[in-house]
């Protein structure tokens, strides 16, 4: 598999657990929107730990945007879902 689809693989899965996280926690507003952005701050050195490198990639600029879009989609939708289904009144 290619570096950026590994990138683009753990940023989803990652936008996913802190969705989770942070719908089970019953973060709202600046929190969740700060544990989001520091999940992925921590994907991208996940990455690195598993020797996805910048330098390794034909543009560089691909390590911290790769990704991106489905990481946010996923952590915003993950968010919600959650967040509705445990906290919402019956």
């Amino acid at each position: 598999m290619k570096q950026e689809n590994v990138l683009y693989v753990i940023r989803v899965i990652l936008g996913v657990i802190f969705g989770v996280l942070c719908g089970i926690m019953g973060l709202i507003g600046l929190e969740g929107l700060l544990v989001g952005a520091t999940g992925y701050v921590i994907s991208y050195y996940m990455a690195r730990l598993l020797g996805i490198s910048p330098l390794n990639m034909k543009k560089k600029r691909k390590a911290y945007s790769e990704g991106a879009m489905e990481y946010f989609a996923s952590w915003f939708l993950f968010w919600t879902l959650v967040y509705t289904l445990t906290k919402a009144s019956p």
